[in-house]
């Protein structure tokens, strides 16, 4: 959240992939604060993307990230060792 409240305070747009959010992203998605996208991570996610910060429980899905990542030529931050 402290990473997301400081993007939005630099005033970029903060795009939110995941079928599930915890309540206080939730409350920016619902004010309209992030765009919440409410469907699995999918291929072509990161076009146009400068920034993303993986944050997963699912090494497959990190791995995904992490190609699209590399194919974009996009800065990854990830919140596990893959």
């Amino acid at each position: 959240m402290r990473k997301c409240r400081g993007l939005l305070q630099a005033g970029a747009t903060v795009r939110v992939i995941s079928p599930e959010l915890v309540p206080a992203l939730l409350k920016f998605a619902k004010e309209g604060a992030v765009e919440w996208f409410d469907r699995p991570f999918v291929e072509g996610d990161l076009e146009g993307v400068s920034l993303v910060f993986a944050a997963t429980n699912s090494r497959e899905v990190q791995l995904l990230i992490a190609g699209e990542a590399k194919k974009h030529k996009v800065l990854l931050l990830s919140l596990i060792h893959i």
